[in-house]
């Protein structure tokens, strides 16, 4: 019998590349925090800064996104015209306006901060409350970002391209 080919709907093929992005954007995530750790830690020491940390670790991270997403998670399509363009016009935008604008408003969660900081006490876990306030900023902010990019990237960068995939049944 011969192998049938059948196209995958575009559903199937969001639903394969969801995965993909979440690897890509927990690796990414990795990236970016390592550098904001740093960045927050040893030269943007005030928490009152916070968001000049999140801005050059943001456009670093951005940089290695395109070029991995480009290769991995959108690799059976080509981006549309000028995608590399509005990826980095969008992360731009996303670096220097929304995300300081999340980290400024999740650094107003002040109470959580304190919770999961009592929590770390009990456990004696040897983390200062500076640290557990940036990180829980941190994760607020990339789980928002994170969803916002992934539609977008579907829709406006990699829409075009080679959608007639087919797999053997």
């Amino acid at each position: 019998m011969e192998d049938e080919k059948v196209k995958i709907s575009r559903e199937q093929t969001v639903k394969k590349r969801i995965p993909k992005f979440v690897g890509m954007g927990a690796t990414l995530t990795l990236i970016n925090f390592s550098l904001y750790t740093i960045l927050a830690r040893i030269i943007f020491k005030s928490n009152d800064v916070l968001w000049l940390a999140v801005l050059v670790s943001s456009i670093v991270a951005t940089m290695i996104a395109y070029f991995l997403h480009a290769r991995i998670t959108w690799k059976e399509r080509d981006p549309v015209k000028l995608g590399w363009l509005k990826f980095f016009i969008w992360n731009g935008v996303e670096a220097i306006i929304i995300n300081p604008i999340l980290a400024g408003y999740f650094g107003l969660f002040k109470v959580i901060y304190y919770i999961a900081f009592d929590v770390c006490q009990m456990m004696r876990l040897p983390l200062d409350f500076e640290f557990v306030e940036s990180t829980g900023v941190f994760v607020l902010m990339s789980t928002v970002t994170m969803t916002i990019n992934f539609l977008f990237y579907n829709k406006f960068v990699f829409e075009k391209g080679r959608l007639e995939i087919t797999e053997k049944l």
